[in-house]
């Protein structure tokens, strides 16, 4: 699977001829568009475009502070195997309900 395009990633406008349109471009380099599409007087266009920019920009950040709060975990300590009951009849159960959330997202946000 190739790699996708390393940050930061970039958000412009531009008006193309004399109409209405404008072209929202999502690049990491304004020479080279990676990412386009024409949109025709469109405000959640543009919106779209911006939302797109900030989440590829954020990603990564926002992976290894997921993925340090799952290391960190009180219940499991980043095993996902947590102890249930006390005593003789204590076991251990995988599947912590504490951290189980952030490992869907990392998961998602890796493509796993």
């Amino acid at each position: 699977m190739a790699e996708h395009t390393p940050g930061p990633w970039r958000f412009w406008a531009t008006k193309q001829g004399a109409g209405p349109s404008q072209r929202w471009s999502i690049t990491d380099d304004p020479q080279i568009v990676r990412a386009e599409r024409t949109l025709v007087g469109s405000a959640q266009g543009r919106a779209n475009a911006e939302f797109i920019v900030r989440a590829c920009n954020s990603h990564d950040e926002l992976l290894v502070v997921c993925e340090k709060a799952v290391e960190d975990c009180t219940l499991c300590g980043g095993t996902d195997r947590f102890l249930v009951g006390v005593g003789p009849s204590a076991h251990f159960e995988t599947g912590c309900i504490k951290c189980a959330g952030l490992r869907a997202a990392i998961a998602k946000a890796k493509g796993i």
